[in-house]
């Protein structure tokens, strides 16, 4: 059934040489292929970022897969070189939990092996096109790692290295293919030239002539086949993102919004003085107040994750009432008001008050929230509660009813010594806010991604679309506190995703974030411009105003979601099933019949 599609080339007159002969079966070359393409794709990452190198990095693995004598030395050489480059890679998480940085970078290392016994299975079964089943093989375990184990990880996606992380540089044609099937199309895309090159190196090129037995000068029908499926996919690919790429109609008027970096240290924090807090509060209502009075003006100012320290929702302020919590609600509404500007901020939120053996009255639910301060002073009565939280980071998976396991996995897993669990949001919620430039301004609307809410692309397309497939906002505006991991690749990677998040939805995205990188990217994924204070985007404090260019035009993505990759991957698995199905078939026939002897052997003896 599925022969016919994957296409097998035993009738076309390739030559058949006996893959024993170009098998590889020492350990060394096992790992110096396993090595080279990792290094390639580590290079390929941020930074230094050679997106290049993401086309090829796949090709040493892949002709390993064909080749390795030894499916187990192929699972365990590979397992063993992604893992030291997960160990590279995650490095920036080691210093927040060393545990839970091993125990990941220890699952993350499972999914290379596995795409490529995935494949390995794939081409010894149907001897199809590789330029089909590397992607469908990569894409499927790529898609599956982003979902699985307490809402999957997402990062260091294959497409992830064909978008920009710095302003002025294009955000690349394929990038563009995500805002048709989510970034996984881009993974698709770079990974159909490594399996071309495996069609081109790995298989005959010319075909050989059935009488004389050598090569003629005809090409293989494999290579033309291959040639055509890849140029076709990425003409397409160019002529779609060309028009894409097209300048956009700005609108008339344009939002202004001004984003705001604070630089706080993580300690801070975490271990907060008085002195720390005033500090902090009073950099950012300073920064504030020079955003409110650029020109031009800004419509809506956005301060980071968490940067107000005390809780804001009215349950939380009631109980609160005549301390100094609430001082900073007070200040927020007099802020709005007396610079005449939207404000956009992170904070926590407390509910569900109960009183403990030593009479304190603490919050049983807690929420990392935002909320919005309109230009007259007024708060909006809704506020948006993180809903995808990190494992291990915002809560402890799988151990909820087990509070002695529970603790054990945070002291040893997480970055605190106490139970820090949030709860998750119920819903997306969408903020509008007036323009502040004249009377009859237009409204605005935005969703509000917190933290690493922009790396996860199910859960920004739930924010940003409704349940028909229309766009219900008009912007994103991303809250983050980065100050965990201070000036590493951990940053500009985040602002890569950020951009990919953008593509997907045709929508603009404002950042926010503390130690940066903060800034302004538009619908197609380009960056406009970046909190920069003496030439460095990292470990400083600023803000940037900048008008947004909107796209009311809704993608296919946000329109339908994942269901492109869901066929893929759903193809994939089905085909891998098949072909194994028709293995054990083939070998119940190929085992011989019992021997006479042995049907004497097993005669009773009363027989």
């Amino acid at each position: 059934m599925l022969n016919p599609l994957l296409g097998s080339f035993a009738d076309d007159g390739d030559a058949t040489m006996p893959l024993a002969v170009h098998n590889f079966r020492s350990t060394t070359s096992h790992l110096i292929l396993a090595l080279l393409g990792a290094v390639m794709l580590l290079l390929a990452f941020p930074e230094p970022g050679w997106g290049w190198l993401a086309h090829v990095a796949l090709v040493p693995w892949a002709v390993l897969a064909i080749r390795s004598s030894s499916w187990k030395t192929l699972a365990w050489t590979l397992y063993v070189v992604n893992l030291v480059w997960w160990l590279l890679r995650l490095s920036w998480l080691v210093n927040i939990t060393a545990g839970g940085y091993v125990a990941l970078c220890a699952y993350m290392a499972l999914y290379l092996p596995l795409a490529m016994l995935l494949f390995r299975h794939l081409d010894k079964t149907y001897r199809g096109l590789s330029v089909l089943l590397l992607p469908g093989a990569w894409v499927t375990l790529e898609f599956i790692r982003g979902r699985v184990l307490a809402g999957g990880f997402g990062w260091f996606a294959l497409g992830h290295t064909q978008v920009s992380y710095t302003v002025g540089t294009s955000p690349g044609y394929l990038a563009q293919t995500a805002s048709l099937g989510g970034e996984w199309f881009v993974s698709f895309l770079v990974a159909m030239t490594a399996g071309l090159v495996v069609d081109l190196t790995v298989r005959p090129v010319r075909r050989v002539s059935m009488s004389t037995g050598r090569p003629s000068h005809r090409f293989s029908r494999r290579v033309l086949i291959s040639l055509f499926v890849y140029s076709m996919a990425y003409v397409a690919s160019i002529i779609y993102a060309l028009d894409r790429l097209h300048p956009l109609k700005p609108a008339n008027p344009m939002p202004v919004v001004a984003v705001v970096q604070s630089n706080v240290p993580q300690s801070n924090k975490q271990n907060p003085t008085r002195e720390s807090i005033l500090q902090t509060w009073n950099t950012l209502v300073s920064l504030t107040q020079q955003a409110a009075a650029h020109d031009p003006r800004p419509d809506l100012i956005v301060w980071p994750e968490t940067m107000v320290p005390a809780p804001l929702n009215d349950v939380a302020l009631t109980q609160y009432a005549g301390t100094g919590l609430v001082q900073f609600d007070e200040m927020l509404h007099s802020y709005a008001d007396d610079l005449r500007v939207n404000l956009l901020v992170g904070a926590p939120s407390e509910e569900d008050f109960v009183t403990i053996s030593n009479g304190d009255i603490v919050p049983n639910r807690s929420y990392n929230s935002a909320f919005l301060y309109h230009a007259d002073g007024s708060k909006d009565p809704v506020r948006y509660d993180k809903i995808h939280r990190v494992p291990f980071g915002e809560y402890i998976p799988w151990v909820e009813g087990f509070p002695n396991l529970k603790m054990w996995m945070i002291r040893n897993l997480s970055p605190y010594e106490f139970d820090f669990t949030i709860q998750a949001g119920a819903k997306p919620v969408v903020f509008s806010f007036q323009g502040t430039q004249y009377p009859d301004a237009p409204v605005w609307r935005v969703a509000t991604p917190i933290c690493f809410e922009d790396a996860v692309s199910r859960t920004c397309r739930g924010l940003a679309y409704d349940g028909h497939g229309y766009k219900r906002v008009d912007m994103l505006a991303n809250l983050t506190n980065d100050g965990w991991y201070p000036r590493t690749h951990q940053n500009p990677q985040h602002l890569q995703i950020a951009v990919m998040r953008c593509i997907e939805l045709g929508l603009p995205m404002v950042r926010s974030v503390n130690t940066g990188i903060s800034g302004f990217i538009d619908p197609r994924g380009r960056i406009q411009k970046l909190v920069n204070v003496a030439g460095q985007t990292q470990g400083v404090e600023g803000y940037a105003v900048n008008p947004i260019t909107l796209d009311p035009t809704p993608t296919a993505y946000g329109r339908i979601g994942a269901w492109p990759v869901t066929f893929i991957m759903t193809l994939t698995l089905l085909t891998t099933l098949w072909g194994i199905l028709v293995r054990l078939k083939s070998a119940q026939l190929e085992s011989p019949p019992p021997s006479v002897d042995d049907k004497t052997r097993k005669t009773p003896p009363d027989a």
